[in-house]
């Protein structure tokens, strides 16, 4: 089974607070940002370039002052993005946490660690000042005034009981939500009442409607492998919620089925197609608002009828098998001819329980079916035309 790409598809989401640049954050920027760790480093590093003098010989240096600090290993200075430097650090953090836990540290570097820790009021102050000073330009000098505090604003999802089909939650009501950070206590109000039922989502379906690749893609279950009912990969961690291409369907790339080509088209219902015997032709005439583009009219005659299969209201099945001609196809108008013969099972009214559907009607359908090979073009020049008009012409002849 092939591996399927977790990062590239896998989204958390991010909140509002996520989204927030820390640039903009006047404490992202420290003045000086100097911790325990870096002082010890710098000292012992510095004290390599102080010569130490005996106290019988004031002339004469007798070594220098690293050994007072973190010894004379070999404690250079790594870059702040290496990860020498972070090694370095947690190595000199926990020996001096162990120094102060047993109390073994030395005299004079209780003194210095003292003066560090000390300086960092120092250094709060100074860091301060960028946010001080962007304050102060904001509120005296372009004097801008800070917008009121708006309301948190939450999503709710109620959940009934088992045994409870409805229940009336009223607008105003008082939803708990413990404390925040602070401590203070949260309370939601609904802005709106809300009948909660047991209703649940069933069925995911999705369309694609991809201009790129002219294809149109259907999945009967979206959170399946095939669309259609072929259960996911325990390693699958995703699908597609609104249907993907054929691409995403190679081998090489996922585990992912081709999704079924989308089944469309258009249906006329008529009691003049109610034609049970004779050689019957029939002439459908629609014409159109003048909107869209000439997408339609670029189309040729053979191009529709070879892309158009028609079926049939039988009597017992839909029934196709009937060729069908395009006399007329311009921007204002799409003339469709079909002739069904003597020998052709005869067109009577839908039945529901016989052929399936959901039409709300009783009459004769005729159905046009959009596929092959330019059925891409011909679905998206019919799609942005606005019906104005259509006109059923029957010529029956041979009826006994």
């Amino acid at each position: 089974m092939k591996k399927i790409d977790t990062f590239s598809h896998y989204r958390d989401g991010k909140s509002q607070m996520q989204r927030f640049l820390t640039e903009l954050d006047p404490s992202n920027l420290e003045l000086h940002d100097f911790d325990l760790f870096d002082w010890l480093l710098f000292a012992n590093n510095f004290a390599t370039h102080v010569n130490y003098f005996d106290k019988n010989d004031a002339t004469t240096p007798n070594g220098t002052w690293e050994g007072f600090f973190l010894g004379a290993d070999d404690y250079s200075i790594p870059r702040r993005e290496s990860v020498a430097y972070k090694s370095l650090k947690k190595e000199v953090t926990e020996l001096v946490a162990q120094f102060e836990k047993d109390g073994s540290l030395t005299p004079h570097m209780t003194l210095f660690i003292c003066f560090i820790k000390l300086m960092d009021f120092s250094k709060k102050a100074l860091n301060n000042l960028t946010k001080r000073h962007l304050d102060f330009y904001y509120n005296e000098i372009l004097q801008i005034e800070k917008q009121d505090a708006k309301a948190d604003k939450v999503y709710v999802i109620f959940e009934l009981a088992k045994k409870a089909i409805q229940e009336r939650v009223p607008e105003g009501t008082l939803l708990d939500a413990k404390k925040d950070a602070t401590g203070k206590k949260r309370v939601f109000k609904t802005e709106k009442e809300l009948i909660a039922s047991q209703a649940k989502v069933v069925e995911l379906k999705s369309f694609l409607n991809d201009k790129t690749k002219k294809e149109l893609k259907i999945a009967r279950a979206v959170n399946t492998l095939d669309g259609i009912a072929e259960k996911l990969p325990e390693t699958s961690n995703y699908w597609w919620p609104f249907g993907y291409n054929s691409n995403e369907s190679k081998p090489d790339k996922s585990d992912f089925k081709e999704l079924e080509n989308a089944k469309l088209g258009f249906s006329i219902a008529s009691s003049l197609l109610n034609l049970k015997e004779g050689e019957r032709t029939v002439t459908v005439t629609i014409s159109f608002r003048d909107n869209g583009t000439s997408k339609l009219a670029a189309l040729r005659l053979d191009e529709i009828e070879n892309n158009i299969k028609l079926f049939y209201s039988g009597e017992k099945e839909w029934v196709s098998g009937s060729a069908i001609r395009c006399t007329v196809n311009d921007a204002k108008s799409l003339v469709l001819t079909f002739t069904l013969t003597k020998n052709f099972p005869a067109v009577v009214g839908y039945n529901k329980e016989v052929l399936g559907g959901t039409f709300l009607t009783d009459f004769a359908i005729a159905r046009f079916m959009i596929e092959g090979n330019r059925y891409y073009d011909l679905y998206e020049a019919l799609a942005e035309k606005e019906i104005e008009n259509v006109v059923i012409a029957v010529d029956v002849k041979g009826v006994k």
